[in-house]
């Protein structure tokens, strides 16, 4: 009978160190509650200069955000952060991340990487705004491009700044 009960504590033993393996490796680490609670991945990524820990950030539950829109602030926030990396390919050249990284940098050319003329036009003046000079707007070579962005310029653009986020928790 002992050895019994031995013998099937070992493969209770045995199975509980499989599931716990399994679970380790197969599940996000980096679940949050909601865009509040998502700013402690942001600024874990940063602090880590660990771009992954953005691509492992998901919702756990229902809120105020969609994973993806979480993924896409968590690359916004590290942009600001660490414009010298070039990151934003990793989800597709996306319009905030591309944006951030190009202000942050002071580095329009950053802009032309983006697939619309558009996109490249507001970007290209939220540079220009921020360094105040409209003369960046000729960097595009379409000049109604260059046109979008000179009027992106006048009206004052996005109001374009880093991400302030609570992470003080």
């Amino acid at each position: 009978m002992d050895k019994k009960i031995v013998f099937w504590a070992a493969i209770f033993f045995a199975i509980f160190i499989f599931l716990y393996l399994v679970g380790k490796f197969t599940v996000k680490p980096y679940a949050v509650s909601g865009s509040v609670d998502a700013q402690r991945v942001y600024k874990l990524a940063a602090d880590r200069r660990d771009i992954t820990v953005c691509d492992g950030i998901w919702l756990a539950g229902v809120a105020d955000v969609t994973t993806g829109e979480l993924k896409s602030n968590c690359y916004e926030y590290y942009a600001w952060t660490h414009p010298e990396q070039d990151i934003c390919g990793r989800i597709g050249n996306d319009f905030i991340c591309v944006n951030a990284r190009a202000v942050a940098s002071k580095d329009p050319n950053i802009c032309l990487s983006l697939d619309d003329g558009k996109s490249q036009a507001l970007c290209v003046a939220d540079v220009a705004i921020a360094e105040k000079d409209q003369t960046i707007c000729k960097i595009i070579k379409d000049t109604d491009i260059v046109r979008d962005c000179v009027m992106h310029f006048t009206n004052g653009g996005f109001s374009v700044s880093p991400p302030q986020y609570d992470v003080a928790k």
